[in-house]
């Protein structure tokens, strides 16, 4: 199973890994590594892309448990390569999902609405929900996520062990496996 160094740290933008499978996809091959800092697609967030070495990192999925890279070029099998993200889109990506929680935060907390789906592009973003809402409530939740944004408070991720633990939590929506 891959290592995920983007778990472990956000901002951490580049790491040697050996590589572990390289199967040919179409006109991609398919690179599985030992650890990986590349985040996969997932939860409305696209993948990073990047290089690994001299390839050139397209897409990133999780399947089956392993994270998968989409490279241009063969990898060869038990080589070590230094991979690279594009910073610049993961900061990008990082930004606007943080946002989107504090505006999903701001809608619930103001207008009772809650967020349905959530979508994101490198140009924008878009978050659905369960009823509609007017310009001038949309004006008003902007304003109340912009206050916890002016706060400059930290940002940090938890890992919970249990789905007993997340239960416990008083979330407004919880992930569905």
């Amino acid at each position: 199973m891959t290592k995920r160094l983007y778990d472990l740290d956000s901002h951490r933008i580049e790491a040697e890994s050996r590589v572990v499978s390289c199967i040919a996809a179409g006109d991609v091959f398919d690179v599985v590594l030992d650890q990986t800092v590349f985040f996969p697609e997932g939860g409305g967030q696209p993948s990073d892309t990047g290089t690994l070495g001299e390839a050139i990192v397209s897409h990133v999925r999780e399947e089956g448990g392993e994270v998968i890279h989409s490279v241009d070029r063969a990898l060869a099998v038990g080589a070590v390569v230094p991979g690279k993200i594009d910073w610049a889109r993961r900061f990008a990506f990082m930004q606007q999902h943080t946002g989107e929680h504090l505006l999903s935060f701001s809608f619930y907390e103001l207008f009772s609405a809650s967020n349905v789906g959530f979508h994101l592009a490198l140009d924008y973003a878009t978050i659905d929900f369960d009823k509609p809402v007017s310009h001038e409530q949309i004006v008003e939740a902007e304003q109340l996520a912009n206050r916890f944004v002016w706060k400059n408070l930290p940002v940090s991720a938890t890992f919970y062990e249990s789905e007993a633990d997340v239960a416990a939590l008083p979330l407004r929506k919880h992930a569905r496996g």
